[in-house]
């Protein structure tokens, strides 16, 4: 009888991590334009950026030495560190400089505190006023709020 409720048990918990797995945003495979929702751990998931959503990854990609350097500067915030991304499209910076939204980065990194060269991570934008988001920041007819 043991035996029966931890095989269910097993199974039931490869059902739950594969579904879990399937639907988080990975820092490798995360693209500028995704929209996201947080689970019940505050892990990013993936979100139809046609629905309502926590937020929108602005950018993605690895750290490079000037990168880590900048990221591991106490003096730089959130805000400084994602707004100064190559390549970050225009109006993902002018939302990020709106003060209407707050900017998170999530980092694939042993420790989160000190990535190397070569981690993975993505910067997203949430709003600051707790709404959620409704379309996508660069679609001009995305409205925000609920």
């Amino acid at each position: 009888m043991v035996g029966i409720v931890v095989l269910l048990a097993g199974i039931g918990f490869l059902v739950f991590a594969g579904i879990m797995g399937s639907r988080t945003v990975w820092e490798d495979e995360a693209v500028a334009g995704q929209c996201l929702d947080l689970d019940f751990l505050d892990d990013p998931v993936k979100a139809s950026c046609g629905d309502a959503h926590t937020g929108e990854v602005i950018w993605a990609g690895r750290f490079d030495d000037d990168l880590v350097a900048l990221y591991d500067d106490d003096d730089v915030s959130w805000f400084e560190f994602c707004g100064s991304l190559p390549g970050l499209e225009q109006t993902y910076l002018d939302a990020l400089r709106s003060g209407d939204y707050v900017p998170r980065v999530e980092i694939d990194a042993f420790d989160e505190d000190e990535p190397e060269r070569g981690d993975a991570f993505f910067c997203y934008l949430k709003r600051g006023d707790g709404d959620e988001i409704t379309g996508r920041l660069l679609d001009i007819a995305g409205t925000t709020g609920t």
